[in-house]
């Protein structure tokens, strides 16, 4: 049974009734302007409704600004993410299409969202902060995590670092790796050169398989190997 009530000056919600009708009538009476609702009687209550110049209408609350849907903030765009918009949002795009944008927009730190009808929308930056580092080495203090489909990140303890105080690079070596970056060819040597000669293309079918390349990526250009 649901239970509807409304919501006091504190944002407090306050059981009034199992009648949104009735519900409505006692917070016009009363001088309240949100009708709320807890589900099958829970702990947890959702506005429903909110008084917009004297008449109830749907809530809708405020977007966060990590809310906001970027396809409405075209013109102010990085360029390289104006392009990608721009080749793959046609009008009759496809499923694949839409995957594609997805991918292409990932490489450049962006995602968004499409439904059904193969629109896209919700775009919106990566925050990379939200992604949880993995520990893929103790020994020597390696972190990686992925940013995207073939984007990754690492950093390690600059072993360097205590031998030359000085080093340019720091005390931690941190580096993105973009797979799209580096051509088959490279991405192989790089591989056989840490696993010997492999079946690369299951590497390359794999989001494991990906993790490797571009850690090993990194461990051959972060000059710690």
């Amino acid at each position: 049974m649901n239970i509807y009530g409304v919501l006091d000056r504190n944002d407090c919600h306050i059981d009034v009734s199992t009648s949104l009708k009735g519900t409505k009538r006692y917070a016009t009476r009363n001088g309240y302007t949100k009708v709320s609702i807890r589900y099958n009687a829970g702990y947890i209550a959702d506005i429903l409704f909110e008084k917009v110049n004297g008449k109830w209408v749907e809530y809708n609350p405020p977007l966060l600004e990590d809310e906001l849907d970027l396809f409405a903030d075209y013109e102010n765009l990085p360029g390289e993410v104006q392009a990608i918009l721009d080749k793959h949002c046609t009008g009759d795009q496809t499923y694949e299409d839409c995957a594609a944008l997805v991918r292409d927009l990932e490489a450049v730190g962006y995602t968004c969202d499409y439904g059904l009808d193969a629109e896209p929308h919700s775009l919106k930056k990566i925050v990379p902060t939200e992604i949880e580092w993995t520990c893929t080495d103790p020994d020597n203090e390696q972190y990686g995590r992925q940013l995207s489909e073939r984007v990754f990140e690492f950093k390690e303890k600059n072993r360097w670092h205590d031998l030359d105080p000085d080093n340019s690079e720091g005390e931690v070596i941190q580096m993105t790796v973009n797979l799209d970056d580096y051509s088959k060819d490279s991405m192989y040597d790089l591989v056989c050169s840490y696993y010997g000669y492999t079946d690369f293309e299951e590497f390359l079918k794999t989001p494991e398989g990906l993790w490797i390349i571009a850690e090993c990526i990194f461990e051959q250009e972060s000059s710690q190997y």
